[in-house]
């Protein structure tokens, strides 16, 4: 295709996209589609696949916003396989805040195809508006518990994207049992001792003794375990920021 076919592909995408249609956009997207957003939020990475841009990225944002999506084009400027639009966000979230971000986006078309985009916005404005924490109450549902490869009982307290920002989970561990060797990349954790007394041991610090109403601060990727040294149920809160995933959890052992 020319760049004025890629062009004109494109402003018939925007032209949806603006009503809130999306469908055409669905469409033309290629199955190794890759859609990069710039700068350093939550939001900040490269989506790899069709699939995953749909998953991971469009619909967590239809989650908070109220009703279709709308993004108007403003200007289309075209140059062989290269289509960079200009673009105006007119949003509002489900809390009723407006969401008016301004865009730029460059795509790459590749025989009628969206093959990839890069996107740059106001990502201070997505952090404040998108990523605001909603109100609500989460009930501690005992039944949830779990085990995990790590030698310990987990229940997730409040985890989702209502919160990216923060996680919060519930461990137990038993008595003379202690968890495996780990770390978390990117994620600061935090343990609130609520029941019992262990041992931390962190990084290249010595191991600690820990009781009831202690905090332990962990930073993101320090390696770390910790084992109950008592004949009690060792329980403590795991708050993690940002929120817990699992392909952050990397394995030591």
């Amino acid at each position: 295709m020319s760049a004025d076919e890629n062009k004109r592909l494109l402003e018939r995408i925007f032209a949806g996209m603006a009503e809130g249609d999306t469908r055409l956009f669905a469409e033309r997207m290629a199955e190794d589609f890759a859609w990069t957003v710039s700068g350093s939020s939550r939001w900040s990475r490269t989506y790899a696949g069709r699939q995953t841009v749909l998953r991971e990225l469009l619909a967590p944002l239809r989650e908070r916003i109220a009703g279709r999506i709308k993004t108007a084009g403003v200007r289309f400027v075209a140059e062989g396989d290269l289509v960079v639009v200009e673009a105006r966000g007119s949003n509002t979230t489900k809390d009723g805040v407006p969401y008016d971000n301004s865009y730029c986006f460059v795509f790459r078309v590749r025989d009628g195809k969206l093959a990839e985009v890069t996107e740059y916005m106001d990502t201070q404005l997505a952090a404040t508006v998108l990523d605001a924490t909603r109100a609500a109450v989460k009930p501690l549902e005992l039944v949830k518990e779990f085990f995990t490869p790590e030698q310990c009982y987990i229940i997730e307290v409040s985890n989702g994207p209502d919160d990216e920002g923060c996680s919060i989970a519930r461990a137990r561990v038993l008595p003379g049992v202690t968890t495996r060797w780990h770390r978390v990349k990117g994620t600061a954790e935090r343990y609130v001792i609520l029941e019992g007394k262990g041992r931390v041991e962190m990084g290249d610090l010595p191991p600690q003794e820990v009781k009831q109403g202690d905090v332990v601060l962990i930073p993101p990727g320090v390696r770390q375990r910790i084992a109950n040294t008592g004949d009690q149920d060792l329980v403590f809160l795991a708050v993690c920021t940002p929120r817990f995933r699992s392909e952050v959890y990397e394995d030591l052992q």
